[in-house]
C-alpha cells in the first residue's frame, strides 16, 4: 500500500510521535504493509530521522513554527506549550491509598509491581488478566474485579493507572478521574497524564528518580544504569547512619545554625569518603 506526501506524514507521526515537515520529506519513499512496520521500514524511517537537522537552531524552530501540518500549535491545547510548564517533583506517601489500575495485560503488569512496593491497596479492574495478575489476586496481593470498568470504580481512589489498548476508554477514564480530582496516568499518551512513572535508583531510603516528562523513557533507563554505579549499596548503608546522626542531634539542645552546620558537614564527601573507608566500602566504580 503506498501513501501519498500527506498520508505519509500521518503514517509516520503515529510510530515517531511528532509532525516533522522535515522528516515527512527525507521519507519520499516510505511505504506502510499492513498495521505493523517491517524491517525495511523500520530501518527507513530510522535512516530518516538520524539524518534530520537537529541543531538547536532549527529545532526550536521547528518548535516555534506557528502551523504544522496544519494544526496551530501556538494555541492551546499544546503538547509543545505543555513541555514549558515545569512538572512538580514529588514523593508520594501510599501506603493504604486505594490506587486503580484499569487494564491487566503486560503494560498494567509492569506499573503495578510499583505500586505494591509502596504500600498501596491496589484494585484492578479488567474482564481478562495475564497470569501474573491472576497469581497477585490469588495471593490477595491485590484485588482483581473481573468486569469492564465503571465511573463508581473512582469512587475514594487516589490515584488510577490506566493501561488498556482502547484510546476511547483510556481517555473517558482520564476525563472521569480529572472531574473527581484524581490523578491519573495513562499508559503511552502522555497528553493525559497528570504523572508520570519515573526511572528510580532505589538505595534504601535514598530514591533518585528519573523523569523525561514522557518524551523518552528508554532515555531515563539509561540514565538510571548509569546512577547505580554511581550509587552503589553502599549509600544506604551511609544514608541509615546519617539518619541515626541527625536523631541523636535534634535530641540535643543545639541552636538552629549550630545544627544545621554538623548536619551539612556529616553529608560532605570528606566525611562520607571516612565513613566507607572506616566500614570497608570502595566508592562504586573503583576497583
Amino acid at each position: 500500500m503506498q501513501f501519498n506526501q500527506t498520508e505519509r506524514g500521518l503514517e509516520i507521526n503515529k510510530f515517531y510521535g511528532r509532525h516533522y515537515p522535515d522528516l515527512m520529506a527525507e521519507c519520499g519513499d516510505f511505504s506502510m504493509c499492513g498495521p505493523m512496520l517491517s524491517d525495511r521500514h523500520a530501518d527507513s524511517l530510522m535512516g530518516a530521522i538520524i539524518s534530520l537537522d537537529w541543531s538547536r537552531t532549527a529545532f526550536l524552530g521547528t518548535l516555534e513554527a506557528t502551523e504544522l501540518m496544519g494544526r496551530d500549535v501556538s494555541k492551546p491545547p499544546s503538547k509543545l506549550s505543555e513541555d514549558r510548564i515545569p512538572l512538580f517533583p514529588m514523593f508520594a506517601k501510599l501506603a493504604k491509598r486505594r490506587c486503580l489500575v484499569v487494564g491487566a495485560g503486560k503494560s498494567a503488569e509492569e506499573k503495578i509491581p510499583t505500586l505494591l512496593r509502596c504500600g498501596a491497596s491496589v484494585i484492578v479492574v479488567a474482564p481478562s488478566a495475564t497470569r501474573t495478575i491472576q497469581a497477585w489476586a490469588a495471593e490477595n496481593q491485590v484485588i482483581w474485579e473481573e468486569r469492564r470498568f465503571e465511573p463508581r470504580d473512582l469512587h475514594r481512589v487516589f490515584l488510577v493507572v490506566v493501561a488498556t489498548p482502547v484510546k476511547s476508554l483510556n481517555r473517558m477514564v482520564s476525563e472521569q478521574a480529572q472531574q473527581r480530582g484524581i490523578l491519573c496516568n495513562v499508559v503511552r499518551d502522555r497528553s493525559l497524564c497528570d504523572f508520570y512513572y519515573p526511572a528510580v535508583v532505589r538505595r534504601g531510603p535514598l530514591q533518585i528518580a528519573i523523569s523525561t516528562a514522557g518524551h523518552s523513557g528508554a532515555l531515563a533507563q539509561r540514565l538510571r544504569k548509569q546512577l547505580e554505579g554511581q550509587f552503589g549499596p553502599e549509600w544506604e548503608s551511609w544514608l541509615r547512619w546519617l539518619g541515626e546522626a541527625r536523631s541523636s542531634l535534634y535530641d540535643d539542645p543545639l541552636s538552629p545554625k549550630r545544627r544545621r552546620t554538623m548536619l551539612h558537614r556529616l553529608a560532605s564527601q570528606k566525611k562520607q569518603a571516612e565513613f566507607f573507608r572506616r566500614w570497608g566500602y570502595s566508592p562504586s566504580g573503583d576497583e
